[in-house]
C-alpha cells in the first residue's frame, strides 16, 4: 500500500477529531449564549424593580416591605455578579475549545499538504519507472534487432 493511501486513513481519523471539536466549540458558544440571555433577563429584572421603587415614592409602603425589597435587590445584584462571573468562566471554556478546534484543523491541513507532496512524489516516482521500462524496451529491442 502506497504511504499517500496510508496517510488517508490518519487524515480521515484527524477529520474526525476535527469535526468532533467543532460540534463542541458550538455547545461551548451555544452556552455562552445561554449565559448571556441569563445575565440579561436578571439586569431586566432588577431594572423592572428600581422602577417600582421610583413608583413607590409617591405611596405609602411599611418599612418591612422596603427592607424585604431592600433585600432581594441586594440578593438580585448579587446574583448579577455571580453570573457575570460564571459567563468568564464559560468564556474561558470556549476560548480553549476554540484553541483545540483551530489545532484540530490545523493538522487536517498539514496532513492534506503532506498527503498531496507524497502523491506527487509517487507520481514522479512511477512516471521514472515506466519511463525507465519504455528505455529497457527500446534497448532490448534495438540490441536484438527488430525481427
Amino acid at each position: 500500500m502506497k504511504k499517500s493511501k496510508r496517510m488517508a486513513l490518519i487524515r480521515r481519523l484527524a477529520v474526525q477529531t476535527e469535526k468532533k471539536q467543532a460540534v463542541l466549540l458550538g455547545q461551548a458558544q451555544q452556552k455562552l449564549n445561554r449565559e448571556h440571555l441569563q445575565l440579561e433577563q436578571l439586569e431586566q429584572y432588577l431594572s423592572s424593580y428600581n422602577d417600582q421603587t421610583e413608583n413607590w415614592s409617591h405611596t405609602h409602603i411599611s418599612s418591612q416591605t422596603l427592607q424585604e425589597f431592600s433585600s432581594f435587590i441586594v440578593q438580585l445584584k448579587h446574583a448579577i455578579g455571580e453570573q457575570n462571573k460564571n459567563i468568564g468562566l464559560v468564556r474561558q471554556h470556549l476560548n480553549a475549545q476554540k484553541k483545540r478546534w483551530i489545532d484540530s484543523n490545523n493538522k487536517v491541513k498539514i496532513i492534506d499538504k503532506y498527503i498531496e507532496k507524497l502523491v506527487k512524489n509517487e507520481t514522479r516516482l512511477e512516471s521514472r519507472q515506466e519511463q525507465q521500462m519504455i528505455e529497457d524496451l527500446i534497448s532490448n529491442y534495438g540490441s536484438q534487432g527488430w525481427k
